[in-house]
């Protein structure tokens, strides 16, 4: 591990509460929001705070920019969530009520200028709810990734109905492959967009094709209190592949950037790397997750039904083989830290480094490769809650941000 440990390039101080959300909106803007209720975007050429805003009536839980514009999406635990114009912080853009009070906040996918979709919690407790912002009255969607169904419906969901407690974190990804090939196995059997709530129809609100979908691509990870962690492919709206990386809460999920990551060596020739995970919890640990595809098991299910469900879920059974699925997901490495507790973590956009925020008040620095221990980063005299590395193609894209309980910003 690297000895010559280095100090801060600045320290951001404005905050006058924790600081638990970070978010790059631009080359040398970074936005972050407090325990308070207030966001700040910082000029990181002046080194000041450009604009302050109380954003929420409570806590801030996370902060993202909307496909990588000037358009900023806050959640806090007074049950909204808002866009705001980072031009103009007058009044939100939009506003959204999920009701919402604990501490998991939103997932937006910030890559793609045509993806316009937020994925929140809601206030069923391991309900996911997806709003589309060009019709944000209402969400367009809900998945419950733990359902009860009907002895005719069970055939059509991969979940287990066991209860996985509240959802603690969440991730979108627009562009996953899984979503394609879970699409691919299930379109014979889907039709539709099941999960549209009633509520939408209620209000007439129209909802076309082309906004379904749109909103309706990608997958969904979402982590919950228990530490399970569950993949949920938006377009047949059913979980494909699940895995219990933590024993406590999973706080934080990140995606790795680069696409198509190696084939690791317990990994069957047939089985193709989708999506690598890395995920932080409440419990002592840091885990990378694999998602793979089984491009023979999809071929060969696509004529039957595709679902993966084994016969004990059929004859009312709880529990899912992921030998039955053409997915699965993996834990494939983990690294033990020395005291529980890890509030964010982050890949670098090359894919190459993970960096986490952790609550005994250091940000450590693994090679994603094999989570192999880099640096360990001491600035800070309190738990660290927030990471966020700088935007890609850009001269701070190998710069990264930790803010803290101790309300200031590091910028590394």
């Amino acid at each position: 591990m690297t000895q010559n440990i280095p100090a801060p390039i600045t320290v951001l101080r404005g905050h006058t509460d924790a600081v638990n959300a970070l978010s790059f909106v631009s080359e040398f803007i970074l936005a972050s929001g407090s325990g308070d209720g207030e966001v700040k975007l910082w000029d990181l050429r002046t080194r000041r705070a450009a604009i302050t805003k109380k954003a929420h009536s409570h806590s801030i839980l996370s902060i993202s920019s909307l496909h990588r514009s000037s358009q900023l999406v806050t959640s806090g635990r007074d049950g909204r969530v808002r866009v705001w114009s980072a031009e103009c912080w007058s009044e939100p853009i939009m506003s959204m009520e999920t009701g919402v009070k604990h501490f998991c906040g939103t997932a937006t996918d910030s890559t793609h200028a045509d993806v316009h979709s937020v994925v929140t919690p809601s206030v069923m407790e391991d309900q996911v709810l997806i709003w589309d912002l060009r019709a944000a009255s209402l969400p367009v969607m809900i998945l419950s990734p733990s359902p009860t169904p009907t002895p005719s419906q069970k055939s059509q969901y991969l979940a287990s109905p066991a209860r996985k407690g509240m959802v603690t974190s969440l991730l979108y990804s627009s562009s996953s492959s899984a979503s394609a090939s879970a699409s691919f196995c299930s379109s014979s059997h889907t039709s539709g967009y099941p999960h549209i709530p009633a509520s939408v129809r209620e209000e007439g609100q129209e909802l076309s094709p082309s906004t379904l979908s749109s909103c309706a691509s990608g997958v969904v990870y979402t982590g919950y209190e228990s530490g399970v962690v569950t993949c949920t492919d938006l377009r047949s709206s059913k979980v494909i592949a699940s895995a219990q990386p933590h024993k406590e809460p999973v706080l934080t999920m990140d995606m790795n950037p680069v696409p198509g990551p190696e084939r690791t060596s317990g990994q069957h020739d047939e089985e193709d790397p989708v999506d690598r995970v890395v995920s932080g919890g409440a419990d002592d640990t840091v885990n990378q997750l694999l998602m793979t595809t089984r491009e023979s098991h999809c071929s060969s299910s696509s004529g039957d039904a595709g679902t993966g469900v084994s016969d004990a879920d059929e004859a009312g059974g709880e529990s899912v083989s992921q030998e039955t699925s053409p997915h699965r997901l993996d834990v494939t490495h983990t690294i033990s830290v020395p005291t529980p507790g890890v509030g964010a973590v982050r890949y670098r956009c090359d894919g190459k480094l993970i960096v986490t925020a952790n609550w005994d008040s250091t940000v450590r620095i693994y090679s994603s490769k094999r989570m192999k221990p880099l640096a360990i980063l001491r600035h800070h005299r309190e738990s660290v809650y927030a990471i966020d590395y700088g935007m890609p193609n850009t001269s701070t894209a190998s710069y990264f941000a930790s803010g803290s309980k101790d309300s200031t910003v590091a910028l590394w």
